[in-house]
């Protein structure tokens, strides 16, 4: 009898410590995980950071090269307005001096006053 009281205690033994090997290594897996979540948790909300900074810098680049795109399109716009204004005011003085000597010529009826209308008429 002292056999069957050994062996049920060898097997009573082993299976509890194999249950306890099997709880140990549950936790021990458990804490590795939550260990890993956490590192994982903590590197997706630094590369979120890193890409809200990232993003607001590409905007604020955006926001410069329209600036600087309205600019130079203002800045062409006045040279433009000022290319025509310089324009017009060729064109009437050149239709004053006609006028001019139209009426210089009505008046003298020289050739050389004919000469200076036909030049500035052209």
């Amino acid at each position: 009898m002292n056999y069957y009281k050994l062996g049920i205690t060898l097997f009573i033994s082993l299976v509890l410590s194999s249950v306890l090997l099997i709880g140990l290594y549950k936790l021990w897996v458990d804490y590795e995980n939550r260990l890993l979540a956490e590192k994982l948790s903590a590197d997706l909300i630094a590369m979120t950071q890193q890409m809200a900074l990232q993003q607001q810098e590409a905007d604020r680049k955006f926001a410069l090269q329209r600036q600087l795109a309205e600019k130079q399109r203002k800045e062409q716009a006045r040279q433009a307005a000022q290319a025509r204004n310089q324009q017009t005011s060729a064109t009437q003085q050149k239709q004053r001096t006609c006028q001019f000597w139209q009426d210089q010529f009505a008046k003298t009826n020289n050739s050389y006053d004919k000469a200076l209308r036909d030049t500035a008429c052209r």
